[in-house]
C-alpha cells in the first residue's frame, strides 16, 4: 500500500490518535473512575516536552521518526485527558437519601403519560446546616399535578427527592442508557412525587441555549397557527427545527423500516438545502467582484451558524455547517475546497471542542456517510458512462445513495439491528420530496406578510408532508422491506470497514495482493462469526428483566423457543422487544410466545401465575389475590416475584409459600422497596432487587 497517501492528509494523522485517546479515556473512566487517567494527565507535559525536543531535530532524517512518534503520543494523551476531564466534570456522587435541592428548568417540560419530564440544572443542595453548590445537569420526572403541567422553561423549583447517578439497567445487550446520559452531560435522574416539590419563582431571564429553545417553541406555535397538526406537524418540526418530540413511535418506526430515519434528523442534506436557499436570496450580489463575493459568503456562513444555533447545535448539523463554511471560504479565496482533509479537519476540531461527540450515533453516521461520498461515489459514478443530462442526474442520485448506504450499513446494522432493502427507492423518491418540501416551506415562511397567498402555500405544504408520510408507509409495507433481528459484534463492524477500505484500494490500484487481503478479512470475519455463534447458542434459562413496563418471566429453551409469561392480561410485546430484542437476536431466539393466562405444555406450566420451568417454580405476585388465602401446606417455590400491584406486606405470603428468594420488580417505589427489604431481613429471607442489581438469569436446576 502506498504510504504516501497518509501524508496527503495531515489532519488524518492527528485525528486517528485523538480518536484512539478519546476511546481509551472513556474506557478507563468507566473502569476506574478518574484515578487511572490522572496518570495520563501528568504524562501530558512530558510528552509535550518530548515533542518539542523531537521538533528541534526534525530536519535530521535519522531522527524524523521521533517527531511523528511523540506527536502521536501527545495527541493521544490529549484525547484521553479531554474526555476524562469532561466526564469527571459531569460525574457526581449524590446523597443516598432524600434531600432538598434547588433546581432551574433548562428545557421545555414534556408531558408524558405518567410524568412530566424536563432537563434541570441542580443549583444547590440544602440541609439544616449549610448549602452545598452543585451546578450539574439532571433529568427530572415530576408527578403530573397542576404545578408540574404548568411549568415553563426557566422556572425555579425546590425539590425533596433522591437523585441517582446514571446507572445501567443490567439487562443483557440493552442500550447503555447510563453511558448515553453521561456523554450528554447529564449527572443524575430523579422522580419527584406530588407534594414534594414547589415552584419558587417563574422564569424571568434566559441563557443563550434557552433562547434558542424559545425560538423553536415560537416556530412550533406558528406552525400550529397555520393549521399544521398530527404527523404533518411532527414531520415539519423534524425537517426544519430538528425537533422530533412530536414524532410518534409509529411514524418513527415507519421511517426506520423504509430506511429513511436520517430524514428526520437535521443532516448535511438539510443544511445544504438551507445554504442553497440563502444563496438564492443573495443572487443580486455579483460573484465577479472578489470582496463582494467574500461578503456574500460571510453572510451565508453567519446565517448557517445562526440556523445551527436555532436547532441546538446537533453534531451532524455542526459537521455540515463547519464543512460548508470551509467550502465557502475556500471558494471566496479561490482555493481547493471540498477534500478529505477538510472532513478530517472538521472532525478533529469538533472533537477538541466536545470529545463525547465521538460516541454520538449521529456524529458517527454523518462523518462515515460523507467519507463514503467523497471516496466511493466518484468510483461508482464512473462505472456507467452516461451521455444525457437526465441519465447523468439519475445515475448520480443512485450512486450517492449507494455510496452512503455502503458507508453507513455496518453502523446501522450494529446500532439498530435492521437493514432496509429498499434504500435506493427511499434515497431517490423520499429525498426528492424532502427537497421540494424544504423549498415550499421556505416560500411559505417568506409569504408571511401576505396571509392570503400564504394560506394557499400552506395547503400545498400539508399535501406534500402527507404525501411524504404516505410514500414512506407504502415503502414500509412492501414485501421484505427490512431485515430485522440482525446482530453483529463490534469486531465485525471493524472487519466490514477494513474490507470496504481494501476493496476500495483494490479498485484504485488494481493490485491482486490487495484483493487477496480483502478476501482474507472476509475469511477471518466468517471464522469469528461462527465461533461466537457457537458460544452464543441458546441455553435453557429463565430471565427476569429490569424494566418498569410490566412484570414478566422469560423462559428460554435450548432449541431457540421461548415463552414470555406476563403479569398483566395485556402483553407488552413491543416494549419487551425494544428492551431485549438485541439479546434475543444474539441468541438466535424465535419471537417469544406471549402467555397471559393458564398454560401447559411438556416444557412449561403456568397456573394462577405460578410458573414451572427448567426445574424451578416462580410465583408471580401482581395483585391482591393472595392476600386473604390460607393453607396448612405452604407451596414450596424457588422465587417469589413481587411487583407494585401487590400492596400488602410479605409476612402473609410466607404463610402460603416456602420461598427461597424474594425478587422485587423495578416498578416498586424506593420507599416500599426499603420496607420490603427490612421485612425480608427480619424474616431471614434472601432478596434480590432488579432495579438495583439488574436482570436476574436463572439457570436450570441440575
Amino acid at each position: 500500500m502506498d504510504h504516501t497517501v497518509v501524508h496527503r492528509y495531515p489532519f488524518l494523522r492527528l485525528l486517528l490518535p485523538l480518536i484512539a485517546g478519546i476511546a481509551c479515556g472513556d474506557i478507563l473512566f468507566g473502569f476506574g473512575g478518574s484515578m487511572l487517567p490522572k496518570l495520563f494527565f501528568y504524562a501530558l507535559p512530558a510528552s509535550l516536552l518530548s515533542l518539542l525536543f523531537a521538533y528541534h531535530y526534525r530536519f535530521s532524517l535519522a531522527n524524523r521518526w521521533m517527531f511523528g512518534l511523540f506527536a502521536f503520543i501527545f495527541v493521544f494523551l490529549s484525547g484521553v485527558n479531554l474526555v476524562t476531564l469532561r466526564l469527571s466534570d459531569t460525574s457526581y456522587s449524590f446523597s443516598p437519601k432524600e434531600e432538598f435541592y434547588r433546581v432551574t428548568v433548562e428545557s421545555q417540560p414534556e408531558l408524558r403519560p405518567k410524568s412530566v419530564k424536563c432537563k434541570v440544572k441542580i443549583v444547590e443542595q440544602w440541609d439544616s446546616l449549610h448549602t452545598i453548590p452543585i451546578n450539574k445537569n439532571a433529568l427530572l420526572y415530576l408527578a403530573p399535578d397542576s404545578v408540574a403541567t404548568n411549568l415553563a422553561m426557566g422556572s425555579e423549583l425546590l425539590l425533596y427527592t433522591r437523585f441517582k447517578s446514571p446507572a445501567g439497567s443490567g439487562n443483557p445487550d440493552e442500550f447503555d442508557y447510563s453511558s448515553y446520559l453521561l456523554h450528554k452531560d447529564v449527572s443524575g435522574t430523579a422522580y419527584v412525587y406530588t407534594g414534594k416539590f414547589k415552584q419558587l419563582k417563574s422564569p424571568d431571564n434566559y441563557n443563550w441555549v434557552q433562547h434558542a429553545q424559545r425560538l423553536r417553541i415560537r416556530m412550533m406555535d406558528y406552525y400550529r397557527k397555520l393549521g399544521f397538526e398530527g404527523d404533518e406537524l411532527a414531520l415539519l418540526a423534524a425537517l426544519t427545527l430538528g425537533d422530533k418530540g412530536e414524532v410518534s413511535d409509529q411514524l418513527r418506526e415507519s421511517y426506520s423500516v423504509a430506511g429513511a430515519s436520517h430524514l428526520l434528523a437535521i443532516s448535511g442534506m438539510h443544511i445544504g438545502i438551507v445554504c442553497f436557499l440563502i444563496s438564492s436570496v443573495l443572487f443580486w450580489m455579483p460573484k465577479r467582484w472578489r470582496w463582494i463575493y467574500l461578503l456574500r459568503n460571510l453572510i451565508i456562513i453567519i446565517c448557517l451558524w445562526s440556523y445551527a444555533y436555532l436547532i441546538g447545535f446537533a453534531p451532524s448539523a455542526v459537521r455540515a455547517v463547519t464543512m460548508l463554511s470551509l467550502l465557502l471560504m475556500a471558494q471566496a479565496f479561490q482555493r481547493q475546497s471540498f477534500t478529505l482533509n477538510t472532513l478530517f479537519a472538521t472532525a478533529f476540531f469538533m472533537l477538541l471542542v466536545n470529545p463525547t461527540w465521538l460516541f454520538d450515533i449521529g456524529f458517527q453516521l454523518s462523518f462515515v456517510a460523507v467519507l463514503a461520498l467523497l471516496t466511493l461515489q466518484p468510483m461508482l459514478y464512473q462505472l456507467l458512462p452516461t451521455h444525457t443530462k437526465i441519465v447523468r442526474g439519475l445515475w448520480n442520485a443512485i450512486t450517492v445513495t449507494l455510496a452512503a448506504q455502503i458507508g453507513t450499513a455496518p453502523l446501522i446494522c450494529y446500532y439498530f439491528s435492521r437493514f432496509s432493502t429498499y434504500f435506493l427507492l427511499s434515497g431517490i423518491v423520499l429525498v426528492t420530496l424532502i427537497f421540494i418540501i424544504m423549498y415550499a416551506v421556505a416560500f411559505m415562511l417568506l409569504l408571511a406578510p401576505l396571509p392570503t397567498i400564504q394560506a394557499w402555500i400552506v395547503v400545498v405544504v400539508k399535501w406534500l408532508l402527507s404525501f411524504l408520510n404516505s410514500s414512506t408507509a407504502w415503502i414500509e409495507h412492501l414485501p421484505l422491506s427490512s431485515l430485522d433481528g440482525i446482530y453483529i459484534y463490534k469486531t465485525e463492524v471493524a472487519f466490514f470497514y477494513l474490507f470496504i477500505f481494501l476493496l476500495y484500494w483494490f479498485f484504485k490500484q488494481y493490485k491482486v495482493k490487495t484483493l487477496l487481503q480483502a478476501m482474507l478479512v472476509i475469511l477471518f470475519a466468517m471464522i469469528f462469526r461462527l465461533g461466537l455463534s457457537y458460544v452464543d447458542r441458546p441455553q435453557t434459562q429463565i430471565v427476569l428483566y429490569n424494566q418498569r413496563v410490566a412484570p414478566a418471566i422469560h423462559c428460554i429453551s435450548a432449541d431457540g423457543r421461548s415463552w414470555m409469561v406476563y403479569g398483566d392480561s395485556l402483553p407488552h410485546q413491543m416494549e419487551m422487544h425494544r428492551l431485549a430484542g438485541r439479546y434475543w437476536s444474539r441468541l438466535h431466539l424465535q419471537s417469544p410466545q406471549a402467555i397471559t393466562a393458564d398454560y401447559k405444555t411438556e416444557e412449561i406450566q403456568v397456573f394462577n401465575q405460578i410458573v414451572n420451568f427448567a426445574g424451578h417454580r416462580i410465583a408471580l405476585v401482581t395483585d391482591k389475590r393472595w392476600g386473604k388465602k390460607k393453607t396448612d401446606n405452604p407451596l414450596t417455590i424457588d422465587y417469589l416475584y413481587l411487583s407494585q400491584g401487590y400492596k400488602g406486606t410479605i409476612a402473609p405470603l410466607m404463610r402460603l409459600f416456602n420461598t427461597g428468594t424474594v425478587v422485587f420488580d423495578s416498578s416498586i417505589s424506593d420507599y416500599r422497596l426499603q420496607r420490603y427489604r427490612t421485612e425480608c431481613d427480619t424474616l431471614g429471607l434472601s432478596h434480590f432487587s432488579l432495579s438495583d442489581e439488574g436482570s436476574l438469569v436463572i439457570l436450570p436446576r441440575k
